[in-house]
């Protein structure tokens, strides 16, 4: 074989494998080959640093690791492990005040190896690509005179240099107040809608939108439930809460829950970590005429165990109250946010109705006067 041959050869497949690399986010891939274009790892990583990456089905990863996991192709992140779920992975920029949100361990990727820093690797390819030209530039001399105009042929091969350095290593722009609108983004409300069942997450935004809803998840305590979510608008998103989020939250004492949400914006990205209060209340029970009215003020069903109905008479003989019967009903379940009317017969002069049902772990016992005169 020629070396013609062979150098074509070699350059195809090194051209290969490198397109490879640079698709690995699409695709699966057992290396990745990453730039950094941030400061959340500054000072272990710079802008423009190579990060060389193994799958993390072939090293797996723990805490004190440097992983990068991807919610979209386009968006991904090379943090550091600090917390280790079953479900879940919080990972950390060294230079962030704070941790990331949860996130499930299907977005995570890659295991960082290898940091090459930005002044080893572009020195390095400068002075591989120098040599190159100096040992090649007979046949590429020949090459460009075969092209026609010198000047113009070295020229576009400067701009062309010039562009993709560029593009490689990520810019740190000044914005000119004066002259640029800065994008803004920031929370105005997040609000549960009865009966729980949909949550909606309102922002206040300037020269920016919401454009899809890539991910959510919702997280009580340390489990995450997965769950359905859509933008109403530009500036609002709808999150679907599971029935088992209360279920959980009701069973834990929890008095809170998050909500996890990762937004395609028009312009950028955003994952949103959302706090929910919850506030457990007994059921309220209100005398009207006759009846019983049991409202349920919480998230979750309310069973009630006992009923039993005391009716009472006035002996006139002996001028004391005595029983006249006393009545045990069957047990009931009031909603969530929902009412329930329990209907007493009227028999003799008045009535106790005592309820006997579980809140929060603890059996409450309530009873009320139902007069019928």
């Amino acid at each position: 074989m020629s070396y013609k041959s062979t150098h074509i050869i070699a350059v195809v497949l090194i051209v290969s494998f490198l397109t490879l690399i640079l698709l690995s986010r699409f695709t699966y891939f057992p290396l990745n080959l990453s730039l950094v274009s941030g400061y959340s790892m500054y000072p272990t990583l710079r802008p423009g640093d190579l990060l060389l990456s193994i799958h993390k089905d072939l090293v797996g990863y723990g805490v004190g690791d440097l992983i990068i996991w991807c919610s979209s192709p386009t968006y991904c992140t090379a943090h550091r492990v600090v917390e280790l779920g079953d479900t879940y992975v919080i990972t950390k920029g060294d230079n962030n005040p704070s941790e990331d949100p949860p996130i499930p361990k299907s977005l995570v990727k890659y295991k960082v190896v290898l940091v090459i820093p930005s002044i080893v690797w572009l020195p390095t390819c400068f002075v591989f690509v120098f040599l190159y030209l100096i040992r090649e530039k007979e046949k590429i001399m020949r090459f460009v005179r075969g092209l026609g105009d010198v000047e113009v042929i070295v020229f576009s091969a400067f701009t062309l240099t010039t562009l993709a350095v560029v593009a490689l290593i990520p810019a740190d722009p000044i914005t000119m107040e004066s002259a640029i609108t800065r994008p803004t983004m920031n929370l105005r409300s997040v609000e549960i809608l009865d009966p729980g069942s949909l949550i909606v997450i309102r922002y206040s935004t300037r020269d920016l939108g919401v454009s899809s809803v890539t991910g959510c998840l919702i997280m009580v305590s340390d489990q995450l439930i997965k769950c359905a979510s859509y933008t109403l608008a530009s500036d609002s998103v709808a999150v679907v809460v599971p029935s088992e989020t209360y279920a959980m939250t009701y069973k834990n004492r929890l008095t809170y829950f998050n909500v996890l949400v990762n937004l395609t914006l028009d312009k950028g990205f955003l994952v949103g970590n959302y706090t929910l209060h919850i506030y457990w209340n007994k059921l309220s029970l209100t005398v009207n005429r006759s009846s019983l009215v049991l409202s349920n003020p919480n998230y979750v069903p309310i069973n009630i165990t006992q009923i039993k109905i005391t009716y009472m008479g006035y002996d006139e003989k002996a001028r004391i109250h005595r029983v006249i019967e006393v009545e045990e009903l069957q047990g009931f379940t009031v909603g969530p946010k929902n009412t329930h009317t329990l209907l007493v017969e009227s028999k003799g002069e008045y009535a106790y109705v005592m309820l006997k049902y579980s809140f929060m772990g603890d059996e409450v016992v309530e009873q009320r006067r139902i007069n019928f005169s």
